[in-house]
């Protein structure tokens, strides 16, 4: 068995929340790409519901404030490159939930999707790479 990790065509390991996957990049060049595990964000998307269920008739103002140190801490760790897409599900998902909640506080009138749109863009952050590649934080503090 060849110990070179290059000459394996497809390889996948997970480790701190990712799943990694060996691959070429748009050069064909080796790169590794980094996925959130789904079975975390199912994880953190179940405990999000529960909180919303628990928080269904605070104040939006105040749900919004802490939906939102919720999708920045999630950003925070899981925003590497490649890991754009998840991120973008994991804010709609937690959009879904949101707008869900606030459809049960009442049976008068319920919240529309443009309305929840338009909450979710004042109170969630958008998806962006946080952490670039280590190639590239290096070269910043190490120019040559």
């Amino acid at each position: 068995m060849s110990s070179d990790y290059r000459s394996l065509p497809y390889s996948r390991s997970s480790l701190g929340g990712f799943k990694h996957i060996s691959g070429k990049n748009r050069l064909g060049r080796f790169t590794v790409r980094r996925k959130t595990i789904r079975k975390r964000m199912g994880a953190k998307l179940r405990d999000i519901k529960q909180q919303l269920r628990e928080r269904m008739h605070d104040p939006v103002r105040q749900t919004g404030q802490w939906l939102k140190s919720i999708v920045q801490g999630h950003f925070n760790y899981y925003a590497v490159p490649g890991n754009l897409d998840s991120l973008g599900v994991f804010r709609g998902r937690v959009i879904g939930r949101w707008w869900r909640t606030l459809r049960r506080r009442s049976q008068t009138r319920p919240i529309s999707w443009t309305r929840i749109l338009a909450l979710a863009d004042r109170w969630l952050p958008q998806p962006r790479v946080l952490h670039p590649y280590p190639a590239d934080r290096f070269a910043a503090s190490h120019p040559r």
